[in-house]
């Protein structure tokens, strides 16, 4: 995720820690879920490397957010965000939400983890 995606999160009131804060650049993903388990976070990403750990492997996670397609430039991936929270489907974590955005359309499709 683009680093210029975290100050404009934190302006709206989100706690946001970037995998450069916490010292995780070149760590493997799972040393990634794990952080954010023990921070109480949620991980947005456009790896689906991520939702893999948390469904296959029952890696334990507080949920995490795709963003599909990936590669996104940092401003659509920032309106991506604002429109989600805003709209927000009803979750309880573990969850894996998948956002999938075609031109101006959301398609979010929430799973449930167990």
């Amino acid at each position: 995720m683009p680093v210029e995606v975290a100050p404009p999160l934190r302006e709206l009131g989100f706690d946001v820690e970037t995998a450069a804060e916490a010292n995780l650049c070149g760590q493997s993903d799972t040393d990634v879920l794990r952080r954010a388990r023990l921070t109480g976070r949620v991980v947005v990403t456009q790896d689906s490397d991520f939702g893999a750990l948390a469904i296959r492997q029952g890696e334990r996670c507080r949920g995490v957010i795709l963003l599909r397609p990936g590669h996104l430039e940092p401003a659509v991936i920032l309106d991506t965000l604002r429109r989600l929270f805003a709209e927000l489907p009803p979750v309880e974590p573990p969850f894996l939400m998948t956002v999938t955005r075609r031109g101006e359309l959301l398609h979010v499709r929430p799973r449930q983890l167990s």
